[in-house]
């Protein structure tokens, strides 16, 4: 009995509008079945768009980071890609010199 229970505070979404995630499994906290609501269909809107916002607000946080990370590798590139570019230029010239 307690298991069923469990798995009746567990919402599953799919089909989520990220690169990211394909599924994302969400675990309601305990006491959410005693809140009251008019109706059940407003009752599942409400837990699914709280659920919503917390995948999407993750999702955008990784993505933050995606792009603050493959900045610092861009910049990093840029920096070894000038100075190789020196370095041939100067044998370059060394070697039509001599």
């Amino acid at each position: 009995m307690k298991n069923k229970q469990k798995m009746q505070n567990i919402i599953v979404l799919r089909d989520l509008p990220s690169n990211i995630i394909d599924e994302a499994i969400i675990v309601l906290k305990e006491g959410v079945k005693k809140k009251v609501y008019t109706h059940k269909n407003e009752r599942s809107k409400y837990i699914i768009d709280e659920a919503n916002i917390i995948v999407n607000d993750y999702i955008n946080k990784a993505e933050a980071e995606n792009i603050t990370e493959i900045k610092n590798k861009y910049k990093k590139t840029k920096v070894i890609n000038r100075f190789l570019t020196i370095i041939s230029i100067v044998l370059f010239m060394l070697v039509v010199v001599f």
